[in-house]
């Protein structure tokens, strides 16, 4: 079954239903928002997500190339045809060794400075809160990799490299990865931009595909347990109890649900 992309503060309050704290009375929300990303670090390596790296350019003379920050692995290599009109030529002979791409093949002259696009394999990130690190003036340019919001505050909201910045709708919807964090408003991606276009809803990290359930339960599990170290006497025993329980979902969840991590080439 394929995941729904969930927001922190659609799991926050789902969490908040499954540990009847939707006042946030037991556990705060900043509480329950850490034990959600934390939730989220544990679920790799069971669990990835797949961010396409648009628009690099292939030099047929070139045999290496350097992997993204925070890119694990590569899926699948693709190169722009040479005549207009024809599929994406995907090579079929590379590997990867640490942060390189390995070609094992050459496409011809008529292939150099096409577009090559990389379909890579990432930890899941984190989530950022609504209202961080999010907005509706994003700004881009065709074929260039910076992107602009002059209403953002990216280095004080703490936007890294190797995060995703996500563009809600448009010509330019979908995930990019983020090579460099600029300035307050403005960040540089691996790739470029297929569009040009102003006043773009975005947000970084915004949506996880980590399965739901497995985060609810882990998430519960990391609070119980938090409350387990703080408590005294037949407390620690119930909380550790139930940490143990919810634990022992979220491993049956992933179990179940986990994305089987493609063969590597090298």
């Amino acid at each position: 079954m394929r995941a729904r992309p969930r927001t922190l503060a659609q799991l926050v309050a789902t969490l908040g239903k499954r540990l009847e704290d939707t006042a946030h009375q037991r556990w705060p929300q900043e509480e329950k928002e850490e034990a959600i990303n934390k939730a989220i670090q544990l679920a790799w390596p069971s669990w990835y997500d797949v961010v396409i790296v648009k628009d690099t350019t292939y030099d047929y003379q070139t045999y290496e190339y350097d992997l993204p920050y925070g890119v694990e692995d590569v899926f699948a290599v693709y190169v722009e045809p040479a005549t207009q009109g024809k599929s994406w030529h995907r090579l079929r002979a590379w590997h990867v060794e640490g942060d390189v791409l390995f070609l094992h093949e050459t496409l011809g002259k008529t292939y150099d400075g096409k577009k090559m696009r990389l379909v890579c394999i990432t930890p899941p990130w984190e989530l950022f809160p609504a209202g961080t690190a999010d907005g509706t003036d994003g700004s881009t340019t065709e074929g260039q990799s910076t992107f602009t919001s002059s209403s953002s505050t990216f280095i004080t909201d703490g936007v890294e490299e190797g995060d995703v910045l996500f563009i809600k709708s448009g010509a330019n919807k979908g995930k990019y990865l983020i090579k460099s964090v600029d300035s307050e408003t403005q960040l540089t991606i691996y790739g470029t931009f297929p569009a040009t276009a102003d006043n773009q809803s975005f947000a970084v990290n915004w949506k996880t595909t980590v399965p739901e359930g497995y985060i609810i339960h882990r998430a519960a599990a990391n609070l119980f347990e938090l409350s387990g170290h703080k408590g005294a006497g037949q407390d620690i025993t119930e909380d550790m109890e139930w940490a143990q329980y919810h634990a022992q979902m979220a491993e049956y969840i992933m179990e179940r649900q986990q994305r089987p991590f493609p063969p590597r080439r090298d």
